[in-house]
């Protein structure tokens, strides 16, 4: 009958199968790959460095970046001054996230290096970074 075909689905656990399965992010870390997200923050930081050193010919970009120049050096602060945005949708500005990005990891750049060793110096400091496999 119907209730006992129930009753017998009711007592069989569900598989293990599933539950056994690693992350996405714990599966990146076995391999020793950067997560989506750090990928993404890499790209951007790599797109305002490409811009600064003069490897992508963009002057609207260039222009459009909003430096910060101190008249002297006071304290430690990110190169971009980036604008605030009221609303949600102005804060998701691919080039703003760009920006933030990029001062997340200015202490890497130098305007005297090419843009393979920011690069190299990117991945070192984000696997350096990487939490342990359980």
């Amino acid at each position: 009958s119907a209730a006992e075909i129930h009753a017998a689905r009711s007592e069989v656990s569900p598989p293990q199968l599933f539950l056994s399965h690693p992350t996405l992010s714990s599966r990146c870390r076995l391999l020793g790959l950067n997560n989506v997200q750090t990928r993404h923050s890499h790209a951007q930081s790599l797109f305002i460095a490409s811009i600064l050193l003069h490897n992508l010919d963009a002057p609207l970009l260039l222009s459009s970046l909003p430096l910060y120049v101190p008249s002297r050096r006071l304290r430690d602060r990110p190169p971009l001054r980036i604008p605030t945005r009221l609303t949600r949708y102005g804060r998701n500005d691919p080039l703003l996230r760009a920006m933030d990005a990029f001062n997340a990891a200015s202490c890497l750049f130098d305007y005297n290096i090419a843009i393979s060793q920011f690069r190299s110096r990117l991945v070192s400091v984000s696997s350096s970074v990487l939490p342990s496999t359980p």
